[in-house]
């Protein structure tokens, strides 16, 4: 009679063993935000004619579109923003000078440095439905003062 007792309390021990095992193995799943840029695409060159000085307006340049790839539900994204100029500046390409200019993304204004964005959450899997559109603006004050050419403008966007 000992014997059975001491193998049912030694099967009951195993169980109890294994359930606690169970409960103690079971961990919390987190899914971190992820964005990937992609597909960039860049559409003009920033020249400004003689025509732009003399009339000294703004001039705004639809200058490249990108598709930005979430799993944040929000869609916001940090995009880190900078360019070879250290500064948001264009140079002639022959000795024109610099030209200073404001850049926007899906028509919000950005700074230099780190920006948060809000964008329609594209999934890598289904492809980029929707494209972030960037833009350059030179104000009229500063094309008045420049010299007519074709300038270079650098821009390095990355995931923060």
């Amino acid at each position: 009679m000992k014997k059975v007792l001491v193998a049912a309390f030694t099967v009951g021990a195993l169980l109890s063993t294994s359930a606690f095992a169970a409960e103690a193995g079971k961990s919390e799943v987190i899914v971190e935000a992820k964005s990937i840029l992609g597909d960039l695409s860049m559409n003009q060159k920033i020249v400004i004619s003689a025509a732009d000085v003399a009339a000294g307006k703004d001039k705004t340049f639809e200058l490249a579109e990108f598709c930005t790839y979430t799993n944040d539900k929000d869609g916001k994204v940090t995009v880190d923003v900078s360019n070879n100029e250290k500064k948001f500046a264009v140079v002639g390409t022959k000795g024109e000078g610099e030209l200073p200019y404001t850049l926007v993304i899906n028509k919000t204004a950005v700074n230099y440095g780190k920006n948060e964005l809000v964008v329609d959450a594209n999934d890598l899997p289904s492809g980029c439905k929707t494209k972030e559109a960037v833009a350059m603006t030179f104000k009229g004050d500063d094309i008045r003062n420049a010299k007519a050419g074709t300038y270079n403008a650098s821009l390095n966007l990355s995931v923060a």
